[in-house]
C-alpha cells in the first residue's frame, strides 16, 4: 500500500505470495454522510476474477472491479456511511500468484467531523475562565509582602 499521496490518492497493491488473502485500508467514519472517489484498477494475473478490488462498509464487501475484464478498469464510487462506521478499500487476490493487481483512489471525498455543539464551547470557555481565576490567586499570594522572607519585605 502506498499512501505517500494520502490523502489526494492511496494506491494498492495485491499480493503475489502463494498466499493470497486480502489488503485492506480501513478508518472509522468522522460523522455520518456520503463517501464518494474515484478508482483506477488493473491487473497482471491471468484474470480480474482472481485479483478483485472493492470498498468496505461494516464489514462486507463490495466488488468495483468487474471479474469478466481483464483490462484496466476505472469508475466512480460513492456510498452513504454513518458517524463511527469502519470502511475502506480492499484488494483481494484469490489465489495469490501469476500477477498482482493494482487500484488508485483519488478525489476521495467524506463527512467531515462533527462540528462542536455551543454546550462544548461553553465548557471550554468555563474552563479557561477557572484557569485564568486560579492563576491569578497564586500570583497574589506570591506577590503579598507577609509570605516573602523577611530579607526580602518591603521597609
Amino acid at each position: 500500500m502506498n499512501l505517500a499521496g494520502a490523502p489526494n490518492t492511496v494506491s494498492m497493491t495485491s499480493s503475489n505470495d502463494l498466499n493470497g488473502g486480502n489488503v485492506d485500508f480501513t478508518i472509522a467514519a468522522a460523522a455520518s454522510g456520503l463517501v464518494s472517489f474515484n478508482w483506477n484498477y488493473a491487473t497482471n494475473d491471468v484474470s480480474s476474477a482472481f485479483d478483485s478490488f472493492g470498498y468496505i462498509l461494516g464489514g462486507s464487501y463490495f466488488d468495483l472491479s468487474s471479474p469478466t475484464v481483464r483490462t484496466s478498469q476505472s469508475g466512480t464510487g460513492q456510498f452513504s456511511v454513518a458517524s463511527g462506521d469502519i470502511f475502506g478499500f480492499r484488494m483481494n487476490s484469490s489465489d495469490g500468484c501469476c500477477g498482482s493487481a493494482t487500484a488508485n483512489i483519488s478525489s476521495f471525498s467524506g463527512p467531515a467531523g462533527a462540528v462542536p455543539e455551543p454546550e462544548t464551547y461553553a465548557m471550554m470557555g468555563i474552563g479557561s475562565l477557572a484557569l485564568a481565576w486560579a492563576r491569578r490567586r497564586q500570583q497574589k499570594k506570591k506577590d503579598s509582602p507577609e509570605l516573602q522572607p523577611a530579607s526580602f519585605a518591603a521597609a
